[in-house]
């Protein structure tokens, strides 16, 4: 994990929370899921995890 796991970690959830209106807890991402992105920052870390999974951001899913 990165050297501050707890702000990475607030960073992935605050940008997937943004964007797809879930977080790790609800993803059911545990540590050893979440250390293959952590050699990216924790926001490009959720773009990338979001990108792997084909998740749809919420704004697109009111359209």
């Amino acid at each position: 994990m990165p050297s501050h796991p707890h702000q990475w970690l607030l960073a992935f959830d605050q940008e997937l929370w943004r964007v797809y209106a879930l977080d790790h807890h609800i993803a059911g991402l545990d540590t050893v899921f979440l250390s293959r992105y952590a050699h990216l920052s924790g926001a490009r870390a959720a773009r990338q995890f979001a990108a792997d999974h084909a998740l749809v951001p919420v704004d697109a899913c009111a359209e």
